[in-house]
């Protein structure tokens, strides 16, 4: 998985990202937990393929959203499944489709979390525009801020 990712996905976008379903990636943040005024490393030995197997950063995560204006991988097909096979999701005002959140007014949002890393990513209507926020504190919510983001740069 780890290669045909590499080699379908990632490379043919020119991404820095790797599938490391285990965090051996160097260099890469460690995720922590607050608990009484200390911070403590946060550590599994699960193998997450999906969620949290992808190390990335928001700048590449920016450069991905372009994929979802060309479809230079997977072709009109991804861009229409994630509207026509999309599925109402239990986030009212929003359906998933091809991995991904379509809102009514047409952007695309994903959020991820993960042993103390949170993720939140969004791309206009237009899809000339995205944002993407992280972070590697536990119960920290980067939908806030990007969010925030999102609103002072589409003003």
């Amino acid at each position: 998985m780890r290669d045909y990712l590499a080699a379908q996905v990632f490379d043919r976008l020119g991404l820095r990202m790797v599938l490391d379903p285990l965090g051996h990636t160097q260099p890469r943040a460690v995720s922590y937990a607050g608990r009484g005024g200390s911070f403590d490393p946060l550590h599994s030995g699960l193998a997450s393929v999906g969620d949290g197997g992808v190390q990335t950063t928001p700048g590449e995560l920016v450069r991905w959203a372009d994929n979802y204006r060309t479809g230079r991988v997977g072709g009109q097909a991804l861009l229409d499944a994630i509207v026509t096979d999309a599925a109402e999701s239990t986030d009212p005002g929003y359906r998933y489709g091809a991995g991904i959140f379509a809102a009514l007014d047409g952007s695309l949002t994903h959020h991820g979390q993960w042993l103390g890393y949170e993720t939140s990513f969004w791309i206009s209507a237009d899809r000339h525009t995205s944002v993407a926020s992280s972070c590697n504190l536990k119960d920290f919510n980067p939908d806030s801020l990007r969010s925030t983001i999102a609103s002072a740069w589409t003003r």
